[in-house]
Formats: C-alpha cells, sequence, structure tokens
C-alpha cells in the first residue's frame, strides 16, 4: 500500500515537474529591444532549473546567431556570450559562474583577429537565444534541454 502511494505521489511531481519546466523566458533584453553596437544591454531570464525544486539545472548557453538554427556548415554568423550557470538547490547552490546582469553587444564591424573580419550591419534582426541543460527526473538520454529566444534589433532605431 506504502509503495502504491509512493508511487501515485511521484507520478504527480513527475508531470508537474514536466509541466513547470516547459516554458523557459527571456525577460530582458525583450523582444524587439534595439541595441546599439558596443550597447550594454541588461539581461535577465527566467529558467527552467529555478521554477521548481524537482527541477534541477545544470547550465545556459547564450547565443546571438542572425538566423535560427538550421542544418548547414555555416548557418549563421553571431556571438557566443558564454556559458553560465544560476544557483539551484540541490544541483548547484553555489554556481562560479553566474551570468551577469547586463551584457555587452559586439560591434560586429570591428571583430578582428586572423580570418575573422567584420561587416557593418544596420536595423539587422537577431535572435538572442538561450539554450538550457536540466534534468526533472525523467529519465532521458543526456539533459534535457530547452531553447528561449527573443528576436532582438542589432543597430537599428528605435520607432
Amino acid at each position: 500500500m506504502l509503495a502504491k502511494i509512493y508511487g501515485l505521489v511521484l507520478n504527480f511531481v513527475l508531470a508537474f515537474s514536466a509541466v513547470s519546466a516547459a516554458i523557459p523566458t527571456i525577460v530582458q533584453p525583450a523582444k524587439g529591444s534595439v541595441i546599439a553596437p558596443n550597447g550594454t544591454f541588461p539581461f535577465k531570464y527566467h529558467s527552467v532549473g529555478l521554477r521548481d525544486v524537482i527541477v534541477q539545472f545544470f547550465g545556459l548557453a547564450l547565443y546571438i546567431p542572425s538566423r535560427f538554427f538550421e542544418p548547414s556548415s555555416s548557418f549563421a554568423s553571431g556571438f557566443f556570450f558564454g556559458r553560465f550557470s544560476q544557483p539551484n538547490y540541490p544541483g548547484n547552490e553555489s554556481p562560479h559562474n553566474l551570468p551577469p546582469a547586463t551584457f555587452k553587444m559586439p560591434d560586429f564591424s570591428k571583430l578582428g583577429g586572423g580570418w575573422g573580419v567584420g561587416s557593418p550591419a544596420t536595423h539587422a534582426q537577431f535572435h538572442f537565444a538561450i539554450i538550457e541543460e536540466y534534468g526533472d527526473g525523467v529519465p532521458s538520454v543526456g539533459f534535457r534541454m530547452s531553447l528561449a529566444v527573443n528576436e532582438i534589433i542589432y543597430n537599428g532605431t528605435h520607432h
């Protein structure tokens, strides 16, 4: 009887965590934000790993590709902001690589180093993308991953 009750509770918890883990959100930069080259912009993200103690958060990878993800040898140009972690109990209570509150947008006209030659862009649409790795107690091959994306405008004007 106790095993049956435990099984019901576990199934309820796993079902709830799968629902709560389904909606990661980029709060800042907001959709449609206009960000200038070398401009500082705010960063705030609601992680699937911060929604519920049942979900264990493992890491964030932040990208800004010029086009959305698709199979190709050169699908986009853009920038990798880095890999970060956020506090999460019981998995990572004191991460050493917290995301900053702000980021600095690169000046794509001045990329340098070897063959990395920059190019100017005005009013260019980019996708601020976050790939998050997490676990929620449901068996999976590798970590579960979520994708959150906000379209932003690089080097544009406010309307």
